[in-house]
C-alpha cells in the first residue's frame, strides 16, 4: 500500500513495518481474518520485540460498532485532539460539542481531509496526470459522476439490494429476476424530474446541460443500457426529464470490465486461467493508475451517486467529505 500512498511520518512514528523478517502481507492477512482483533507479540529484525494487533476492513468495522459509544464519549482532551488534527479554535470547539457518532466521524474525515492526509507517490500522482490527459470529460468544467458497482459484489454483498429493488417492481420471483443487478436508469431516477425545470419568458423550458461521468467495472453493459434509453441526441447524450441534457463520459479503457485484483476481491474466477497466467507487475498498476484516476475524478465531481456497499464507494465518499465554512 506504501507504494501508492504516502505514509504519514506521524502516524507511525518513524517506525519500521515490525517483525518484517518472520511476518509477510499473507502472513498479516490471514491473522486479520474473521473473529475479534488479535494482538500477538513478535520479534523485530533488531531482536526487540513488538505486540501487533492485527485486523482487515470487516472485524475492524464490527469493532468499532461494538465500541463506538465509549469511543465517542464526552473527553476533555477533543479539543485538543482535533487542533492537533489541524482544526482552528472554531472547529475545534464545534467538534467538541458534537455528540452523534456520524456527525463526529464524518468531523474527522473532514479534518484530516484538509490536513491533506491521503496523499499519493510522487511516480502515483505522475503518472495518474498524465492518464487523466487522455480522457474525453473537460475536467476544467463542472461535472457529475456515477458509481455503478457490480461484477463480484453481486454474487453476495449487494445481492440483498437487488432482490428488494425488483421486489418492489413486482417481480417476486427471485430465481427469475429481469436482471442480476440494479439497472442503470435507477441512478438517473436521482435526477430532479421536469416539474423543477426552469421556463424562460416564453414558457420554453431551459435545457440544463451535464457532463456524466460513470466509473464502472461493468462498461460494456451500462453502455448497452445508455444505448436504450430514448430521446437520444447522440451515441453518448440523451435528454433526461424534459430539460436535462445528459452527456456521458467513461474511462478510457473501458473496453472491458476489470477489478484491481482481476475478476473480483478473490483475484480471477474459475476459467479465466489464461488471464491470470498473463497478469503481470506491469498490467496491475495499469490497472491502479486507471482506478487511481476514477477515484480522483469522482471525489472531484458536483454531484456524486455512489455504491456504498462496495468499499471503493465508501472511500470516494471519505474523499468527498469537506467541513463547511466557518467563521472565527
Amino acid at each position: 500500500f506504501s507504494r501508492l500512498v504516502k505514509q504519514p511520518g506521524w502516524l507511525s512514528h518513524g517506525c519500521e513495518i515490525p517483525c518484517a523478517d518472520n511476518y509477510r502481507y499473507k502472513d498479516w492477512k490471514k491473522l486479520s481474518s474473521g473473529g475479534p482483533l488479535k494482538e500477538i507479540t513478535c520479534t523485530n529484525p533488531d531482536g526487540t520485540t513488538a505486540n501487533v494487533v492485527v485486523t482487515a476492513g470487516i472485524p475492524l468495522r464490527h469493532h468499532i460498532r461494538d465500541h463506538e459509544p465509549t469511543m465517542v464519549e464526552d473527553y476533555p482532551s477533543f479539543e485538543m485532539w482535533a487542533q492537533n488534527l489541524g482544526a482552528t479554535p472554531t472547529e475545534a470547539a464545534i467538534f467538541s460539542n458534537l455528540r452523534d457518532p456520524q456527525e463526529i466521524w464524518d468531523f474527522i474525515l473532514g479534518l484530516l481531509n484538509k490536513a491533506g492526509f491521503l496523499q499519493f507517490q510522487p511516480w502515483i500522482a505522475r503518472d495518474v496526470q498524465h492518464f487523466l490527459q487522455s480522457f474525453s470529460l473537460p475536467l476544467g468544467e463542472e461535472y457529475d459522476a456515477i458509481h455503478v458497482r457490480r461484477g463480484d459484489k453481486l454474487a453476495f454483498e449487494a445481492r440483498d439490494e437487488v432482490r428488494q429493488f425488483w421486489r418492489k417492481k413486482g417481480h417476486t420471483d427471485e430465481e427469475d429476476l429481469p436482471t442480476d443487478y440494479i439497472p442503470f436508469v435507477h441512478y438517473l431516477s436521482q435526477l430532479d424530474g421536469p416539474e423543477t425545470c426552469q421556463r424562460n419568458d416564453e414558457g420554453v423550458l431551459q435545457v440544463i446541460k451535464h457532463n456524466v461521468y460513470i466509473a464502472t467495472d461493468d462498461p460494456i453493459e451500462v453502455q448497452m443500457e445508455i444505448a436504450a434509453l430514448p430521446n437520444h441526441i447522440d451515441r453518448y447524450t440523451i435528454l433526461w426529464n424534459e430539460c436535462h441534457q445528459l452527456q456521458f463520459f467513461f474511462n478510457p479503457t473501458d473496453a472491458k470490465a476489470f477489478h484491481l485484483n482481476g475478476d473480483g476481491e478473490e483475484g480471477f474466477d474459475e476459467g479465466h486461467e489464461e488471464e491470470a497466467e498473463s497478469d503481470s507487475c506491469s498490467e496491475r498498476y495499469r490497472r491502479n493508475i486507471a482506478s487511481i484516476a476514477d477515484m480522483i475524478i469522482l471525489s472531484k465531481a458536483r454531484t456524486f451517486i455512489g455504491e456504498y456497499n462496495s468499499n471503493w464507494g465508501r472511500v470516494i465518499r471519505t474523499m468527498r467529505l469537506r467541513l463547511n465554512g466557518m467563521n472565527e
